[in-house]
């Protein structure tokens, strides 16, 4: 039987992984660019999300913008003036990572025409609505493993984050199964990566990783490795180059995994909340009941 090459140091570093995801605070967005359209923009995003969405008129320091998960240009008019250019290359020297929004402009630029912004991480909508979420959805796949904590500070976009962090991690996974040259070598580092991922699902739905939580992370480490095993004994059968079946095997049980354990933690917040609606209802007189009198 293959081992999993989990030990007593791989319980230790994810109780440790653990502990930090508790401790992160929630991660802050900026919007700058088009004075009057950054303000609507960090608006939409934030919701009721107070302190979630800071907009920067400039002349904010690099540690100040370091503190950013992420940086949202907002330009609706073409092209950029000096001061949003030059926000833009501060931005970029702090290595924060940049989302373009376009909205609407009388002569659309290519997206490769937009400096210090990959063309990748542009968005083009007709109005600020349609803008919102493919924005929080692009800031979440570039902070990676940090997404969750944009959940936290806004958790009416948990689901949004928890697609980028599916998406990172199974792509991710797909790259380590693809490679892997030597049978089960790669079991540690898929798993770990798996475990990763649940843990910052939880973060992102606000839910504490404790004792219980950990032990339910071990049912990750069996479910991948029962799919991992399967597909081993089927490679011989399957059509197919062999790095194929495998970082596809690794991709999409990374995804299934992920996709169960958000369902998990959806229904979980979810009954939280129905519990304490109740509570108040019936804290504040609107729950009760009166008896028919005879």
């Amino acid at each position: 039987m293959a081992s999993t090459g989990f030990s007593l140091r791989n319980a230790r570093s994810i109780q440790t992984m653990a502990e930090e995801i508790n401790s992160e605070p929630p991660a802050r967005i900026a919007v700058g660019g088009d004075a009057t359209f950054a303000a609507a923009l960090g608006q939409a995003i934030a919701g009721d999300a107070t302190g979630a969405v800071v907009v920067e008129t400039g002349g904010a320091s690099r540690d100040e913008l370091q503190e950013y998960l992420g940086f949202v240009v907002a330009i609706d008019t073409w092209p950029l003036s000096d001061g949003v250019l030059e926000q833009l290359r501060n931005v970029d020297r702090a290595s924060v990572p940049i989302v373009a929004v376009l909205l609407d402009l009388e002569r659309e630029p290519r997206s490769e025409e937009i400096p210090y912004v990959l063309a990748t991480d542009v968005i083009r909508a007709s109005d600020i609505e349609e803008a919102v979420v493919p924005t929080v959805a692009r800031v979440a796949i570039r902070a990676k493993g940090e997404a969750y904590r944009l959940a936290r500070a806004m958790p009416q976009f948990r689901e949004t984050v928890g697609k980028a962090i599916i998406r990172h991690y199974s792509r991710r996974n797909g790259l380590v199964g693809a490679a892997s040259m030597v049978a089960a070598a790669d079991l540690p580092v898929l798993t770990m990566n798996q475990v990763r991922m649940v843990s910052r699902l939880a973060g992102a739905y606000g839910i504490e990783l404790d004792a219980k939580r950990l032990v339910e992370l071990g049912a990750v480490v069996g479910a991948g490795v029962g799919l991992r095993s399967v597909v081993r004994s089927a490679l011989s059968a399957l059509p197919g180059p062999a790095w194929v079946i495998k970082g596809g095997t690794a991709m999409g049980g990374t995804v299934a995994i992920g996709e169960a354990a958000v369902k998990r933690f959806r229904a979980e917040v979810e009954s939280e909340d129905a519990i304490a609606d109740t509570h108040t209802r019936t804290s504040s007189g609107d729950g009760t009941s009166s008896s028919p009198t005879a």
